[in-house]
């Protein structure tokens, strides 16, 4: 009969879109998002960029993956980080508006920060500041080589569990010389070195080696001096996942920058709000039997509770019936569901030696 209730009560809860406690596992310890700005996939070879070539070597390429429409850099970057098109997050401007404030959609950053995990984010440019939160987003700076070195400091200081890096370099330098030219491809050797040093100071670094997974990726690409068309040289991506976790390989799976925010999630342990566009690319990780941390999960969006789910053909009223159901079941089998939460609470105090903060990408 135990197992009856807590079916009952598991049922109940995916009903009326509350994440179960334990519903994934981490894939990873550490994840950090590359954001090339204007990078287009065939500049990675053209410019000669080793350390990008390496990673394509090693890693899971996706090799139809696409930007937003626009193929601008704000709303762009606004869908990488919050799993949505621009017509749900709201960001349609391009350029730094102080009084538009931050983007009101939680992004996978937030959700991250909410969960206690640490995050950081270090940009190229001032407009993205929309999309941090004050206290994890760092002032920006100019060039690869500045980004670089403030990235690789982040890092190894904080250890974030979830980070963003941003470089401006190839998009500045295609607006002023054009796209694929001799120098936005000397820009983009500056990024890829930057790029070395960061993946050289998670290597060195105790915590961060072995349990980081990067994903390279773009805003967006360009043609002669601009952007922002739905050419295919603007729309086209890189995509690139690599470290720990990885399966080698390629895919010809279309996917949308917006999946990346998504995919940052699944590989912290963390379920994908249902209201988002994004998916995770699993297809480039391996499946691991043994969590790498804790097991979390986040509440629903405002969108999810009390949305009828029509694909299922469930009504309203047959979810609000649902609901009463469930608590009553819930309330008269209490006891039972207090030893469960009580075995769970236990289990995280084991992992975590009792104490609150016990690694120094978990925010108290």
């Amino acid at each position: 009969m135990k197992l009856a209730h807590l079916c009952l009560w598991m049922t109940g809860s995916l009903a009326l879109g509350l994440a179960l406690p334990g519903a994934a596992r981490a894939q990873t310890r550490h994840v950090v998002i590359v954001s090339i700005d204007g990078l287009r996939p065939d500049a990675i070879d053209a410019a000669r960029a080793t350390t990008m070539q390496r990673l394509v070597r090693e890693g899971a390429v996706a090799e139809n993956a696409r930007t937003i429409s626009p193929s601008l850099t704000l709303p762009s970057h606004a869908s990488m980080l919050s799993g949505l098109t621009p017509e749900k997050h709201g960001v349609d401007w391009n350029k730094y508006l102080p009084e538009k404030g931050t983007i009101k959609a939680p992004t996978c950053l937030d959700i991250a920060d909410r969960q206690g995990l640490w995050t950081e984010m270090v940009v190229g440019k001032e407009k993205l500041l929309h999309l941090g939160r004050p206290g994890f987003i760092a002032p920006p700076a100019r060039g690869a080589e500045q980004v670089g070195k403030l990235a690789v400091e982040r890092l190894t200081t904080h250890k974030p569990s979830l980070m963003m890096v941003h470089f401006s370099d190839p998009d500045d330098a295609g607006h002023r010389h054009g796209w694929m030219t001799p120098e936005q491809f000397a820009s983009i050797r500056d990024c890829d070195a930057a790029l070395e040093g960061i993946i050289q100071a998670i290597q060195r670094t105790p915590g961060l080696a072995g349990h980081t997974t990067i994903i390279l990726t773009a805003d967006h690409g360009g043609h002669a001096k601009t952007h922002g068309t739905e050419m295919p040289e603007d729309m086209r991506i890189p995509w690139i996942a690599w470290g720990a976790g990885v399966r080698r390989g390629r895919s010809r799976t279309p996917m949308v920058t917006y999946d990346t925010a998504a995919t940052a999630l699944y590989l912290l342990g963390l379920p994908v709000p249902r209201n988002w566009d994004g998916r995770p690319q699993t297809w480039a990780f391996e499946r691991r039997r043994e969590a790498v941390g804790q097991k979390v999960a986040i509440q629903p969006s405002a969108w999810d509770l009390g949305a009828a789910d029509t694909d299922r053909g469930w009504s309203a009223l047959g979810i609000i019936r649902l609901g009463w159901t469930v608590a009553a079941a819930r309330w008269r089998y209490r006891p039972h569901l207090a030893r469960i939460r009580t075995t769970e609470t236990r289990r995280i105090h084991h992992h975590t030696g009792g104490r609150s903060c016990t690694r120094p990408n978990v925010r108290c």
